[in-house]
């Protein structure tokens, strides 16, 4: 791969059924303690953000400090302790575990660090796995997946296990499952983290091409200063509570 694709729109799966409408997300005096932790103080504490539909934030902080908890709550994975999240208007807590799945695969596309594709299928029936729960059409679903594996320069590893791939091909193809469906909202988590300079430059391309630059709201958390200087705000956990800076300032 010698660059990263250009910032189009690849081939659509069943308009009736995907490409999510815009949605913000909110986070509201949330606090997030694991029961097992005993006297450990909270990971989260009165959390308060703001984030609407198409922006582009970057999470920072040590390691341990509660990035990936927090992507976890905006990504509907996890429910806080106390407190609410909202996902376009409506609180999580308010929906029932059907509701909640439903957002997950329709609305929220989610890149983790260790890749969490699936080792039993090929690259292609990876990415066939988003369009199905979605219920595209067969044919709709085959051409959006050739249209991705083409952008992410991947045609001639369609037939590939994960194992068979390097880390930066992984990732590549973690991507272009979690945008399959086409979300509103595209979440990373450390995705450069493991990867060498030249390929997190890719990543970090392909993430903006098909996350922000398609207008979808691109949540990263990352160490990389280089991600810091690009995103439109970036916001650092200390101590378990939010502090905002500007993109281009230093971080505390």
């Amino acid at each position: 791969m010698s660059r990263a694709p250009e910032s189009t729109v690849v081939g659509r799966p069943d308009a009736r059924r995907l490409s999510a409408s815009p949605i913000s997300l909110s986070l509201r005096q949330v606090g997030m303690r694991y029961p097992a932790a005993g006297d450990v103080p909270a990971v989260l504490r009165d959390i308060n953000l703001e984030i609407p539909a198409g922006d582009y934030l970057v999470i920072v902080g040590r390691s341990g400090s509660g990035k990936s908890t927090l992507l976890n709550l905006l990504g509907c994975l996890d429910q806080p302790s106390q407190g609410e999240v909202l996902v376009g208007g409506q609180s999580t807590r308010a929906m029932t575990e059907t509701e909640l799945a439903a957002v997950r695969r329709r609305d929220i596309g989610f890149v983790f660090q260790s890749f969490n594709l699936i080792p039993t299928l090929t690259v292609r029936e990876n990415l066939l796995v988003p369009l199905q729960l979605n219920g595209a059409e067969s044919e709709a679903a085959a051409e959006r997946v050739f249209s991705l594996l083409a952008a992410a320069d991947l045609k001639d590893r369609e037939a590939r296990f994960p194992e068979e791939l390097s880390g930066g091909e992984q990732q590549r193809v973690a991507i272009m499952r979690a945008i399959a469906h086409e979300p509103a909202v595209l979440i990373a988590d450390e995705p450069t983290g493991n990867l060498d300079l030249p390929t997190a430059r890719l990543i970090l391309e392909l993430l903006e091409s098909f996350g922000h630059g398609q207008g979808r709201t691109l949540i990263m958390a990352t160490h990389s200063r280089e991600v810091m200087g690009r995103a439109q705000r970036v916001l650092q956990i200390s101590e378990g509570r939010l502090l905002e800076v500007t993109a281009a300032g230093p971080v505390p």
